[in-house]
């Protein structure tokens, strides 16, 4: 039986296009959908909390009205990492990994439902705010917490690949605190600037909510509709028998 059609030669693999942006995965992960996270995640972030709550408030002071007085910016740290690795956070019931972070906020338990993510200068700005300061110590305390909010939501493919950018960007920090402690005395910018040259092209998807925020929403809203029908099931046929009509995925 033939696999071709009479005269069409195979196409060379090498004109195939290829690069991490063609395998990235959705734009909107699932983040706080569906089932319960395991154990272990559950118990990852608690430990990156117990490590934000292990230090001098005072050195971490912050006025943010979204955070309880006294609250470290560690704290604010670990919670805007689970936003931003969350990617669309919403959550249609409760949840184990944002009743941690109850305590330290100001809105009601019952209206943590749909939230929205930290922009990443915003995330960064945690980090960069400690160098500023001349504190390479907080500012590494900082990207240890963040590093463990992470590298915890690893474990849940849920979260991916925000936790694999994140992830990989506060280890490279890690080694980098001195190096970012000469680089901020030349602006904010320069570190943030820093901060996205160290995501690894395979994980950049989350970078563009940033750079390309209306494609980046596009983009979000289709995987949305595909997450939603994952989760409702087959949608119901239109009067006369029709399926209602479906927008196709630009990927399709």
């Amino acid at each position: 039986m033939r696999t071709t059609c009479p005269g069409t030669p195979p196409v060379p693999p090498q004109l195939f296009p290829t690069g991490p942006d063609l395998s990235a995965g959705r734009v909107a992960p699932l983040g706080f959908l569906g089932s319960v996270p395991d154990t272990a995640v559950v118990a990852r972030i608690s430990q990156a909390l117990t490590t934000a709550l292990a230090v001098d408030p005072q050195q971490f002071a912050q006025r943010d009205p979204m955070f309880q007085p006294g609250t470290p910016s560690t704290v604010a740290a670990a919670w805007g990492a689970l936003l931003w690795c969350a990617g669309s956070p919403v959550a249609l019931t409760e949840h184990p990994l944002i009743e941690s972070f109850i305590p330290f906020l100001t809105t009601p338990a019952d209206r943590l439902h749909w939230m929205m993510p930290p922009d990443f200068a915003t995330l960064a700005g945690y980090y960069i705010h400690r160098l500023g300061a001349g504190d390479g110590g907080g500012a590494a305390h900082i990207a240890r917490v963040m590093y463990e909010v992470a590298a915890g939501l690893q474990a849940d493919p849920r979260f991916r690949p925000g936790a694999d950018a994140l992830a990989a960007i506060t280890a490279a920090s890690l080694r980098t605190v001195n190096q970012d402690l000469a680089t901020v005395r030349y602006g904010p910018n320069a570190v943030l600037q820093e901060w996205r040259r160290r995501c690894p092209a395979e994980y950049a998807t989350p970078m563009v909510r940033d750079t390309a925020p209306g494609e980046y929403l596009r983009l979000a809203l289709y995987d949305l509709q595909e997450i939603v029908a994952g989760l409702t099931g087959p949608r119901p046929a239109a009067p006369g028998g029709r399926p209602f009509y479906t927008t196709p995925s630009p990927r399709e």
